[in-house]
């Protein structure tokens, strides 16, 4: 099986990355869930799509990962060369996403895509 897209996870100027910080403060039973999604996001065209994922504003897309602990999102967008970055993650509490979330996310991903101009 080859991959189809190359995962990247996005590193902030102080050169942490939000997706596996946030993956640290796991255990490992979710962690291993949220890395095979991520693994079946590189390869499968389905899990690109609902139910698994979803568009949320512009480029930007939410995987969602349901576990034993709760529900856990995870931002991303695709951009060329089959490449989807990986932005930021968090524990979805309520029913509808927080708008703070989404806004950092959408910083994260203009911010990335400024510094590859």
């Amino acid at each position: 099986m080859e991959l189809k897209f190359t995962i990247e996870f996005y590193e902030k100027l102080n050169k942490k990355c939000p997706v596996i910080e946030y993956l640290k403060k796991q255990t490992q039973k979710t962690e291993d869930k949220i890395l095979a999604y991520l693994h079946n996001l590189s390869i499968f065209q389905a899990f690109r799509q609902e139910p698994y994922s979803r568009q949320i504003e512009k480029k930007l897309r939410e995987l969602r990962v349901e576990t034993k602990e709760g529900s856990h999102r995870i931002f991303y967008f695709m951009i060329i060369n089959k490449r989807i970055i990986l932005l930021h993650a968090f524990s979805k509490k309520t029913k509808k996403t927080p708008r703070m979330e989404t806004k950092k996310a959408l910083e994260y991903m203009e911010e990335y895509l400024s510094r590859c101009k």
